[in-house]
């Protein structure tokens, strides 16, 4: 009985998602009826449709030139070191990935095995594998995320920059990932169970051979890569993942992988149709997936960084091979740089709203800082835009795209106008002082109602003063490996946004990680600027679903003068309520409680106080996760009260004392 009615509700949630547009309707049918068929077709043939390939394929790589150290400009000197002490860590199997400490992988690296709990997955056919146990705390991503092989970007990096030591950084490369092929058979391991993580990986491994040099590898080696890059590509070919419905991330994943691999192998008939396919669905994903005004349709600002990420890759890649990009396909992928430095915080911290989980196609590193700042300057290198930013280009941009590229990118002017302050389609709003920065996430749940990466952070906000963060987003920390924490951290109650008796502004199911049902998107009654001051007005009904139905409205005006803000939420409704809302202050910040209603926050020479009408408020401990797999204590600020509705309460940041009064882009 529980089967057919689970049955049920997903039938009517795709008849809701869908809505009036029959052919979609029936595309999507269609897909999931024959899914079944498809799995069942590709177990019979699997063999000779992955694995066996045709001889005589070649790859020919992009030329990523990157010449030894003192050949680097000073700006790059210092980069240039970190890759090298890093490089010494990945050739002795001591890496960082996903909030980890160092891990010592030992002799011979174990591509399957949980390095924190230290489970190993079994070898067998994909299609069979348990990726995820909720009763424990193994997590996949640690292990897709070694295998993504981001330690050979950095290895190939050496191998230029320190050319009296590249044999020993090149027998490095060679050695790690002759021994990923032969312990992953196509397919048959953890490291197969999407196609996504396919893509990434020979995105990975195609720049650290263009960087390093293929013609500096052994004959037979760059054949045995050759053949696993063919069989990737008709790996993730015949495992595309989404529907006609609903296409996320991982498609620009596969596509990624798609655009590699149909531009970099010859002589396999099968790359011109992974190249002609990458072709055609572009500028179908640019459109599908990202928003008239430049934000990724998944109601995640982390997330926007990486599908810029490589849907810019894709059009690197197949520029490369001679295609070039559509003119709208290009301008909505100018707009997304533009969104990102929109959004962003003066110090380049990247508004945390909804999921991130630190992910990257082509870092630096090893380290995850919360900003996009490295790809919004790749993409901007890769489109032939002007800096993005004052200052010197990131240098990913040397280290991926080559010295000439970022000596260009240098030479470009900067751009001379400020970002757009609105994003109406993504609904995310800013508002600018001189030395105040607000951003607002008045979005839907994303993912075209999915919600699969939205948090329940609906009129909530970061707050920074002259670049330093001073309200954020908590973050999200984890997903599969601890869901209790997964479930608290994209919660209401730890979020800048009022929560009424405890609900959530859309019920978790604790269950679904990946999924959010969205009771009421919010809509901006105003959003407008003058030369003293920039106001924002929004509501959402989330609430009205209570036995006394509740409206919460949420007017936001900020002084640009002074860069203080203040916070009106008021509730209609004819009864009492209790109201709560929690304020997550960023590491480094230490806070006195003056008064009741009255708190001071110091940081150095900073000072901002925070007062509170018609409401208490108390100082508390709480998480925040500045990336994946890391959380650490910080203040929090808890605003709650038992109300006769309809009531206001106000809530005033100011900034006080602060030494620098200069502004703040």
């Amino acid at each position: 009985m529980n089967r057919i009615r689970s049955k049920i509700n997903a039938s009517l949630r795709l008849l809701r998602l869908v809505g009036p547009r029959p052919r979609l309707l029936l595309a999507e049918i269609n897909h999931r009826l024959f899914r079944s068929l498809r799995k069942q077709r590709l177990r019979r043939h699997f063999d000779a449709w992955i694995v066996a390939v045709p001889e005589g394929a070649r790859l020919v790589l992009p030329v990523v030139e990157l010449p030894e150290i003192t050949g680097l400009p000073p700006e790059l000197q210092a980069g240039a070191a970190e890759t090298l002490r890093e490089a010494s860590a990945a050739r002795a199997h001591q890496m960082r990935f996903l909030g980890s400490e160092t891990i010592d992988y030992g002799p011979e690296i174990d591509w399957l095995r949980d390095p924190v709990t230290g489970h190993r997955w079994q070898s067998t056919l994909h299609f069979d594998i348990a990726v995820s146990d909720l009763a424990t705390a193994d997590d996949p991503k640690r292990v897709w995320e070694l295998s993504r092989g981001h330690q050979l970007l950095i290895l190939a990096r050496a191998s230029r920059i320190d050319p009296d030591h590249a044999g020993i950084w090149l027998d490095e490369i060679e050695a790690q990932l002759s021994s990923w092929i032969s312990r992953n058979p196509v397919g048959r391991t953890i490291n197969w169970t999407n196609a996504m993580e396919a893509g990434i990986r020979v995105a990975n491994w195609a720049t650290a051979l263009s960087v390093a040099g293929l013609d500096r590898f052994d004959p037979a080696f760059v054949e045995k890569v050759t053949v696993s890059f063919q069989q990737h590509g008709r790996f993730i070919f015949n495992h595309l993942e989404g529907s006609p419905r609903m296409r996320s991330n991982h498609f620009v994943g596969d596509l990624l992988g798609l655009s590699v691999l149909g531009t970099c192998l010859t002589g396999d008939p099968d790359a011109a149709i992974w190249r002609d396919a990458a072709r055609r669905w572009l500028p179908r994903e640019v459109d599908h997936q990202v928003h008239p005004d430049g934000g990724d349709f998944e109601a995640s600002i982390p997330y926007h960084g990486l599908v810029l990420e490589m849907l810019a890759l894709c059009a690197w890649y197949l520029e490369h091979g001679g295609w070039t990009i559509p003119a709208e396909t290009r301008s909505r992928l100018e707009a997304m740089v533009d969104f990102g430095l929109g959004v962003r915080h003066p110090g380049g911290r990247a508004p945390q709203f909804g999921d991130g989980d630190s992910g990257r196609v082509l870092p630096a590193g090893f380290g995850r800082a919360p900003t996009i700042d490295p790809v919004l300057w790749a993409a901007a290198a890769i489109l032939g835009l002007p800096r993005p930013l004052p200052g010197n280009p990131d240098p990913e941009v040397a280290w991926n795209l080559g010295l000439p590229a970022w000596i260009a990118q240098q030479e470009q002017a900067t751009r001379d106008q400020l970002p757009s302050s609105a994003f109406p389609d993504s609904g995310i709003y800013v508002l600018r002082g001189k030395r105040s920065h607000l951003v607002v996430d008045c979005g839907d749940l994303g993912q075209a109602g999915n919600g699969g990466h939205a948090h329940n952070d609906t009129l909530s906000f970061e707050w920074s003063i002259y670049g330093i963060e001073v309200v954020i987003d908590p973050g999200t920390f984890a997903y599969t490996s601890d869901p209790a924490a997964r479930n608290r951290m994209r919660s209401t109650a730890v979020h800048s946004t009022p929560m009424v008796d405890g609900e959530e502004l859309n019920p978790i199911d604790p269950s679904k990680l990946f999924q959010l049902d969205e009771l009421s998107p919010p809509r901006v009654d105003s959003f407008f600027e003058t030369a003293d001051r920039v106001s924002l007005s929004a509501f959402h009904s989330s609430y009205e679903r209570l036995d006394d139905p509740v409206t919460v409205f949420r007017e936001m005006t900020m002084s640009r003068d002074t860069g203080s803000i203040e916070i009106r939420d008021r509730f209609s409704g004819r009864e009492r309520h209790r109201i709560s809302m929690r304020l997550t202050f960023a590491p480094g910040w230490r806070s006195e409680l003056e008064e009741a209603d009255r708190i001071l926050l110091i940081r150095d020479e900073h000072r901002v106080e925070l007062k509170v009408s018609g409401a208490g408020c108390d100082l508390s401990e709480g998480w925040y996760s500045p990336y994946f797999g890391c959380r650490v204590p910080v203040t929090c600020v808890d605003v709650t009260a038992t109300l006769d509705l309809p009531a206001t309460i106000k809530i005033e940041l100011q900034p006080i004392g602060s030494g620098n009064s200069g502004s703040v882009r």
